[in-house]
Formats: C-alpha cells, sequence, structure tokens
C-alpha cells in the first residue's frame, strides 16, 4: 500500500519542478523524497517521472495522478479541519469565466463545489478574458477559464479542451448551399469577438496566417450580444458549435461550411502557483474535471 507521505512527496515534486525544491517544502532531505516516489512507484506498479540527468518529467499516469493527489491532499486538510474547534470564516475563491462558460457548466461546476467543503465559497466573475487574465496576475481573482491565448510563465495552467467554432449566419444572409473560401467570406460584414478576447486574437492569427484580413468588421466583446447580431442579420459571426446547435435546429441560424474550416480553440483554467494552498489546487482539479464546453446552453 501507498502512504500519504510518498503521495505528498511525490505532488510537491510535481508541483514545485524538483526533489530539492519539494524537500525544502516539506523540511526534509533530497533523498528522502526520491525514497518516498520510488516506494510510491513500487506499490503502483507504474512510473511517475521521466528522468533525464537532473531533469523530471511527468509521465502520462503522473500527470493523472497529480490530479488525484491534489484532491487526497485537500481531503486531509478537510479531515485536519473537523479537529478545530474554532469557528473559521469560508474562503471566497474568485473565479473567472468568460460568457461561453458562465452560459454552459458555470452552474455545475457551483454545484459540485459545494461537495468540495463547506469553508469554501466559489465567487464567479464574468469578462473578457484578456482583463480576467491581469486581474489573476494582480491578485483580484484567484484563477479564470479562458482560452488558451496568454502566455505568462509564473501562472499554473491546466488544459480543459477544445471548443469547435463555426461560422454562422441568419438563414438567407449568406448562399450556405455551397462550401465558401475564406475569401469569398470576408465580403460580408464579419461579427468579431474584440476588445481584450483571447478567442479573437486566436481567430485573427488564424486568419493573419492564412493571409486573411477582416476588412469589414462590427465588434463586440460580448458572446450573447454578438449572437443576438448574428440572428437578426448584421452579419457573419463565430459561435461555438454545440452551444448554438438548439438555435440551428429551429432555424434561427445557420452553418457556413468554409474550406479550411476554423480552428479548435483551446480552453484552459490558470492561476498563481500557490505552494502551500490545497483548497487552491482542488479548485483547480474540480474545474478541470467539470468543465464541459459541450453542454446545452442553460438559457436557450
Amino acid at each position: 500500500m501507498f502512504s500519504l507521505r510518498q503521495i505528498e512527496g511525490f505532488y510537491w515534486s510535481a508541483e514545485l519542478s524538483g526533489l530539492a525544491r519539494a524537500a525544502r517544502h516539506l523540511n526534509t532531505t533530497q533523498s528522502a523524497i526520491s525514497k518516498r516516489i520510488q516506494e510510491l512507484e513500487e506499490a503502483l506498479g507504474v512510473k511517475l517521472f521521466e528522468r533525464n540527468g537532473r531533469r523530471m518529467r511527468l509521465t502520462q499516469t503522473g500527470e493523472r495522478l497529480l490530479l488525484l493527489a491534489r484532491e487526497m491532499l485537500a481531503l486531509r486538510t478537510r479531515i485536519v479541519d473537523l479537529g478545530k474547534t474554532s469557528v473559521v470564516a469560508p474562503k471566497v475563491l474568485r473565479l473567472g469565466v468568460t460568457e461561453l462558460t458562465a452560459m454552459t457548466w458555470l452552474h455545475a461546476l457551483t454545484e459540485r463545489a459545494k461537495t468540495l467543503s463547506a469553508s469554501v465559497v466559489i465567487e464567479p466573475v464574468v469578462g473578457a478574458s484578456a482583463e480576467l487574465v491581469t486581474a489573476v496576475e494582480h491578485d483580484r481573482l484567484d484563477m479564470a477559464v479562458v482560452p488558451d491565448a496568454f502566455h505568462n510563465p509564473t501562472l499554473q495552467v491546466l488544459s480543459l479542451g477544445a471548443v469547435d467554432y463555426s461560422w454562422m449566419c441568419r438563414p438567407g444572409y449568406v448562399e450556405v448551399a455551397r462550401t465558401l473560401s475564406l475569401g469569398e467570406l470576408m465580403k460580408y460584414t464579419i461579427i468579431d469577438q474584440a476588445h481584450a478576447s483571447g478567442l479573437g486574437d486566436i481567430i485573427r492569427r488564424w486568419l493573419s496566417e492564412r493571409r486573411i484580413e477582416i476588412t469589414n468588421s462590427l465588434p463586440s466583446s460580448s458572446l450573447s450580444a454578438i449572437a443576438a447580431l448574428t440572428v437578426a442579420g448584421h452579419g457573419v459571426s463565430y459561435l461555438p458549435r454545440r452551444m448554438f446547435e438548439p438555435m440551428i435546429a429551429t432555424g434561427r441560424l445557420c452553418v457556413i461550411d468554409t474550406k479550411p474550416k476554423l480552428p479548435r480553440v483551446p480552453y484552459v483554467v490558470l492561476g498563481k502557483r500557490v505552494r502551500d494552498d490545497d483548497i487552491h489546487a482542488s479548485v483547480m482539479s474540480l474545474v478541470s474535471e467539470t468543465a464541459d464546453f459541450a453542454a446545452g446552453c442553460v438559457l436557450f
């Protein structure tokens, strides 16, 4: 059987990117940490790290165990808290999300968070992705769910998968009986994600790589506003396909086939690298497990 000490040694070695750092954090020796990881690998019968000289990199099994280890250490904290007699004010964890998350799986996350700990309250903040990332960097938010368009080595990042986007318009606005080139599509007004939008940056960069530029743009930072403008016939937009399937099925929107198709857009949850906060790590893990961008919109 494995022990919590072994799980703890593995977790902090992965989180802090090295045995020496983990040893300092746990107030022990590097050889002791190495022994814990070796014993854990033997107990589980799997390899958790790929070793190349002094460098260590998690295996795929190690990546999966890291998520479970976060939860296990968070549960240990909750068990220890049972022995505390003093009343502790709930920890408010501020989570930034864009409208896509707010309208699809945020409600599921808040429900699951209730079972995480009575001492934790998730406070959602909805905004543009670039603004959310800036708020995390300046400690105004604890973490944020955004398109993977931001690169900051000081932030911890967990992948949440990718979202399928499609060009859409009001029926009759564009001839959709045939596949259009991107050049043909740009003859129409493009209702564009703008104003600090990571999604907009990804799409515009993808178009630029194909030497395509949006020349007639109707910019907006609101997903719901973009959808409303599209339904009203003011232009073509790129919208998350699964989220708007009900409106496609009822004929309020139609999909425009293009060659090439829009790329899948990766999403992540990112936050500050908190070294000694098991609750923070547990919520990051919960977000990773709950994220479901294919969920239907709760407003449709």
